[in-house]
């Protein structure tokens, strides 16, 4: 398989929380990279759907909240994407958060032209079991 990717992906399960117009939905995230994540779904959103998602990545102190975008969908599994799921871009990310993510990439991808084990979108045996829930919570209703 040729890799097409620009950025370095790390491995992962970790637990997201996402909201579109008229809907909140959790799924977990396979990979992730400085730019973006994989969500393994069996309902993945349309190409171009607005989402914000909320996740943690294991030994950061709060909750990402970052808005993105679905930019290809994988629908049907196959040898070289065995998982059913989305590509979501960040969109506007800020510097700091960018860069907390991509040293957690960099802690836990392989080293650049080091053979991986997993395919694109990993093998279970490869990844980080972190499971996270990220409650948000309610504002709080006005006495009247």
């Amino acid at each position: 398989m040729v890799e097409k990717r620009r950025q370095r992906r790390a491995e992962a399960e970790i637990r997201v929380e996402y909201r579109t117009v008229g809907s909140f939905l959790s799924d977990y995230v396979t990979n992730i990279s400085r730019g973006g994540v994989f969500v393994r779904t069996d309902t993945p959103l349309r190409i171009g759907t607005r989402v914000r998602l909320v996740f943690s990545l294991p030994g950061m102190p709060f909750p990402f909240d970052l808005n993105g975008e679905v930019r290809w969908v994988q629908e049907r599994p196959n040898r070289e994407h065995p998982e059913r799921g989305m590509g979501i871009a960040f969109d506007g990310i800020d510097e700091r958060i960018q860069k907390r993510i991509q040293a957690y990439v960099e802690k836990h991808s392989p080293a650049q032209g080091e053979p991986s084990e997993v395919h694109a979108f990993g093998a279970a045996a490869a990844r980080h079991d972190i499971t996270q829930k990220v409650i948000i919570p309610e504002r709080p209703r006005q006495s009247r």
